[in-house]
């Protein structure tokens, strides 16, 4: 850790363990030199810092607040990993927090969407990342021809179309040419929980051939869109804006534009049948980790590393 930056990652920790998506607490894990949910009010965290010489505090977004009042006072500057700026309904409260609290830099793991908070706060992207020693390819036999997963039908239609066509397509098509598919109503990632955590997805993920993902609405490269190449399995899924060269020709591609059309489905048929009928071959091939390098830099460590260079610069 460098000598002049010491982060004070502070939050609900009780409730971040209980949420599903472990993407904010392994990140201030990763990003903080020491994590805390103890202070309650300014007064204690204030001198929670001084007794720890930290020069930031790092706190996920207003879900997850913990101190009493605002963090207005704060000694040293605040800065918020916000997470899902994009959603229509959430904008306006995300940004009462930041102006309630004085929240002047703002980290994100997105480019886009940062116009309703430029104004009031310095916004810095950064990129999602994945549980990198949770999600490899553990050599386990592949008895599962396509794995469908994800949250579908639990949102508005228009939140996931390409992963809600896939939804109804891929059971056809494994009808037809009799293939082993199984579907997973969400992977899960809650601790500590049976049949409903990261352990249990990267081993389910290591024993299919192919597994579905799906951009969203909004395009994103969702977690899921790392986690299943790097457990060895092809991903079958429409291409995200951000990183898109990184699974580009790396995947088996699926055209938003297309889904609606019955000819797609016959063509998505064939594209998944050669595939699996040369299977070593494309395994190798629609592969988009090719180094090391690619692992480390897109895992929480190196995402971490990426936020605290960010820091570095913020006084």
């Amino acid at each position: 850790m460098e000598k002049d930056l010491k982060i004070l990652g502070y939050a609900n920790l009780s409730k971040l363990d209980d949420m599903m998506d472990r993407h904010f607490v392994s990140t201030l894990h990763a990003v903080s030199d020491e994590v805390t949910q103890s202070p309650k009010d300014i007064a204690e965290l204030n001198e929670y810092i001084e007794r720890g010489e930290f020069t930031h505090v790092l706190i996920p977004d207003e879900h997850f607040h913990q101190l009493e009042g605002s963090l207005t006072n704060c000694n040293i500057p605040v800065v918020e990993f916000l997470q899902d700026h994009w959603i229509p309904w959430a904008v306006d409260k995300k940004k009462k927090y930041i102006l309630d609290n004085g929240i002047n830099h703002t980290v994100t793991f997105n480019p886009r969407f940062l116009e309703p908070y430029a104004e009031i706060s310095n916004l810095y992207p950064s990129a999602i990342s994945y549980n990198d020693e949770i999600f490899q390819d553990d050599g386990l036999e592949r008895k599962i021809d396509i794995l469908m997963s994800g949250a579908t039908r639990t949102h508005e239609p228009w939140v996931y179309p390409v992963r809600n066509w896939l939804a109804e397509v891929l059971p056809k098509i494994g009808i037809k040419e009799g293939l082993n598919i199984h579907q997973q109503k969400h992977p899960g990632y809650f601790p500590g929980k049976e049949n409903n955590c990261e352990e249990d997805y990267s081993n389910l993920l290591n024993q299919a051939k192919i597994a579905t993902g799906g951009s969203s609405h909004w395009r994103l490269p969702l977690k899921k869109f790392y986690e299943i190449p790097a457990s060895g399995t092809i991903l079958l899924s429409d291409l995200p804006v951000e990183d898109a060269d990184f699974f580009r020709n790396r995947i088996i591609e699926i055209d938003p534009e297309k889904i609606n059309s019955k000819k797609y489905e016959d063509q998505l048929r064939r594209e998944i049948m050669e595939v699996l009928n040369n299977y070593e071959k494309f395994k190798e091939e629609l592969q988009p980790f090719r180094t090391k390098r690619d692992r480390l830099s897109r895992g929480y460590s190196g995402r971490a590393s990426d936020i605290r260079k960010i820091l570095k610069t913020i006084k």
